[in-house]
């Protein structure tokens, strides 16, 4: 991939060459955001279709979600310079964990927002009969204790889930600190020597995590999951907005369960209430659409524009036969259970139409031939629903079949194609990350704690504050589980390809990132509890968004100020800067010297700070491996720091050489000097003109034999012309003689066939004398 994409160490030096790496990182960042939303939209795509939907919610979505985090990682490991470079990635999987626990949370909560009682129940159903109910009551209420969210009773297990898989970073982390936690035991030691030891405990971390991977992913597959429910059903209505697909679609599961279940028209239709409660939430939405003055019922004419919108031309006298029919309570209107059966028996209509090859459904047909009412158990408690989101505009009018096949081809295509692009595009954002990090000044694991969760996590971030707006209990709890459950997989599967890194790389990789750990367990830890609460208000929000910042505060204390470099390197660093500060005032102070006596004095002055600013160079660079891990890392940054100031201080110096010794030159230039130099030029315009004169001679009599080489030349070429000339006349006379020959033996054949002919002639007459 390296003669494929640009080097970013090969871009200019300066603030240009900066602007260039800044923005071939956005460009890389925009690919690997569109390929994220892709590989998403093609697995929820996945969810139309009913013999999939389980497992791709459950399997499916988290895995290929995870993905771009884990390309980052990945290929963050595998460079050249990788432990250099992995903290690129570790910055890339601690930013996406902490970025997805904390800004989308605090977005939710404020965007999905409404009243909060004294019990912490949440205002989300409507009175009957108050028109001016509204769910956040005055709008735009901020109350930090009075207003929030009500999660499903499923969330806390899962952030319990999320803070039992954290716990594998203890695995690399505990042995981590015992093995590099003192300056006595690890003064000595290089990446190689910790690696090694550090080997066997990142296999055991790749094993548990693949485990834990597994089991997690059964456990999402095993588990009654009312929100993997509610975002089936989400993903349904949009697509039924977008077109995608239409109503008789997305519920010939269930319409093929009720068929099964009455074989016959005169079978009563039996269904569970959990079917019905299925089919009647897809429903509810197109039902609050066209019920506009909210009296949860629908007339006549609404009940034909909502059958037209279905792909069913309806007549008024149609619908209100159907009406008359669906009408059990003879109330003129019908209502939201009464169009649920309804429509369950248009759609059981078309699906017979289907099984037997018929392409429209007669009204009057379904009428009259279904019977019997729905068997359907009573609801327990309350029957009243929240609100939903509006109808879509245009519905799909393919062919179940057809609508199926044409939704699994897209969704592989867009699964396949993002996929592609993220594993193509993560190793050169790695490396502009990396470049980025070199050249602010800022270590990359700052820059892809932020700039990496906006390529690959932004559009769950989008997603959640979508959801959220929508201000249902069912809408919250799906924003929250699927963050939950992003942070759970970047705990087991990104982080076991970190392990496998550490496992399977030939030379090995060291953890030091004791920080980074502390900072992601302490903030998954909080991120748990606070899920535990099954209301979370306002002020839980802003609670959450202050974990962002003060996470990267915490991994820049503990790195910086708690992270202490040895008492050893800190004295000779100050030497080194009191050298580099004092070789630095001479090469400032030589412009100014009075005179050259002076200027030479600040020359060797600055050399040698600078030389002995070398010294201590050397003798950083020996006790930068003393400390813990922590320490090195800190003392390696302060190296790389010198190393760049004494480069400057040199360049400097030599700059300060050459000006002065031009000065000296200058300086030296004595009046008797000019006559000299003036002989020695008149001397040289001489021996010039001389050796023009030669020049022209030789190039007169160089054009002299040129004109005799042409004019040879031109003799040669009329003798060539007249051979040619005779050449034409010989190939005419030969054109005229072959054309006789031509004729000649066309002659001799013309005879010679004659003579055949005349031998087969005698030839047939003896044989037919001979026989009569």
């Amino acid at each position: 991939m390296s003669a494929i994409f640009i080097d970013p160490k090969d871009l200019p030096d300066g603030g240009y060459g900066l602007i260039q790496v800044l923005f071939l990182g956005a460009v890389y960042g925009f690919v690997l955001f569109n390929a994220s939303n892709l590989i998403s939209d093609g697995s929820e795509l996945l969810l139309l279709v009913p013999s999939m939907a389980g497992i791709v919610g459950s399997i499916v979505l988290p895995v290929l979600g995870a993905v771009p985090d884990g390309a980052i990682v990945l290929f963050s490991g595998m460079g050249p310079n990788a432990q250099e470079q992995v903290s690129v990635g570790v910055g890339a999987l601690a930013g996406s964990t902490i970025m997805l626990l904390t800004i989308p949370w605090a977005l939710s909560i404020y965007a999905g927002r409404v009243n909060i009682d004294e019990n912490g129940r949440g205002n989300y159903i409507r009175p009957k009969g108050d028109q001016h109910w509204a769910k956040l009551m005055p709008p735009g209420n901020k109350s930090m204790t009075r207003t929030g969210v009500v999660l499903f009773d499923e969330i806390p297990s899962t952030a319990k889930t999320m803070i039992f898989t954290s716990l594998i970073y203890l695995i690399l982390q505990v042995p981590a600190l015992f093995y590099t936690g003192t300056a006595e035991k690890d003064a000595k030691a290089d990446n190689t020597k910790v690696a090694s030891i550090e080997k066997p405990f990142a296999i055991i971390a790749f094993v548990v995590s693949m485990i834990s991977f597994v089991l997690y992913l059964c456990w999402n597959v095993q588990r009654s999951s009312e929100v993997k429910e509610d975002v089936i059903d989400e993903v349904r209505v949009a697509a039924i907005r977008d077109g995608e697909i239409s109503l008789s679609g997305i519920l010939a599961k269930e319409v093929a369960n009720f068929k099964k279940e009455s074989p016959t028209n005169t079978t009563p239709l039996k269904a569970t209430r959990e079917q019905f409660d299925r089919v009647a939430d897809v429903i509810r939405p197109f039902f609050h659409a066209y019920d506009k003055n909210r009296d949860h019922r629908m007339d006549a004419d609404e009940l034909q524009i909502f059958f037209k919108d279905l792909g069913e031309s309806l007549s008024r006298e149609e619908a209100e036969t159907w009406m008359a029919a669906a009408d059990k309570d003879k109330s003129g209107f019908i209502e939201f259970n009464e169009l649920v059966e309804a429509t369950l028996r248009y759609l059981l209509a078309k699906y017979e139409n289907e099984c037997h090859g018929r392409s429209s459904v007669s009204m009057q047909r379904v009428v009259v031939e279904q019977k019997h009412s729905l068997a359907i158990p009573a609801a327990e408690g309350d029957d009243d629903d929240e609100e939903e989101e509006e109808v879509p505009e245009d519905l799909a009018h393919l062919s179940i079949a057809e609508q199926q096949k044409k939704i699994k081809i897209r969704s592989a295509y867009m699964m396949f194609l993002g996929t592609a692009l993220v594993l193509v595009f993560s190793d050169p954002m790695v490396d502009v990350l990396s470049e980025i990090g070199a050249r602010t000044g800022i270590p990359a694991f700052y820059v892809s704690f932020v700039v990496a969760p906006l390529a690959s996590n932004a559009s769950e971030l989008i997603a959640a504050f979508n959801y959220a707006q929508k201000k249902t209990s069912k809408t919250i709890s799906i924003s929250v589980s699927a963050l939950l459950g992003a942070a759970c997989m970047n705990n087991t599967f990104c982080l076991g390809i970190f392990a496998a890194l550490m496992s399977f790389k030939s030379g090995g990789l060291v953890w030091e990132f004791s920080a980074e750990t502390f900072a992601i367990l302490l903030v998954e830890l909080c991120i748990g509890c606070i899920a535990m609460k099954k209301t979370q208000r306002l002020i839980d929000g802003v609670i959450v968004l202050c974990l962002y910042p003060l996470s990267i505060f915490l991994v820049f204390v503990l790195e910086n100020v708690l992270a202490t470099m040895t008492e050893v390197f800190m004295g000779y660093s100050e030497d080194f800067q009191q050298c580099r500060d004092d070789a630095m005032a001479d090469i400032c102070a030589i412009p100014k010297a009075r005179d050259q006596r002076e200027r030479n004095d600040l020359l060797e002055r600055a050399q040698g700070n600078i030389s002995e600013a070398e010294r201590y160079m050397r003798i950083l660079e020996s006790e930068s491996r003393a400390g813990d891990s922590q320490d090195r890392r800190r003392m390696h940054q302060q190296l790389r720091t010198f190393k760049s100031q004494l480069d400057k201080l040199k360049a400097n110096l030599e700059r300060s050489k050459l000006m002065d010794g031009s000065q000296q030159r200058q300086q030296a230039s004595a009046p008797q000097d000019n006559v000299a130099r003036y002989q020695q030029r008149t001397d040289r315009i001489e021996d010039h003109l001389t050796d023009a004169q030669d020049i022209i001679a030789r190039t007169e009599a160089t054009a002299q034999n040129i004109n005799n080489n042409l004019a040879n030349q031109r003799e040669q070429l009329m003798n060539v012309r007249t051979n040619v000339d005779a050449t034409r006349e010989d190939t005419a006379e030969a054109g005229m003689h072959l054309k006789k020959l031509k004729c000649k033996m066309a002659s001799q054949l013309l005879f010679l066939y004659f003579v055949i002919l005349g031998l087969v002639v005698v030839i047939i007459w003896q044989v037919i004398s001979k026989f009569t």
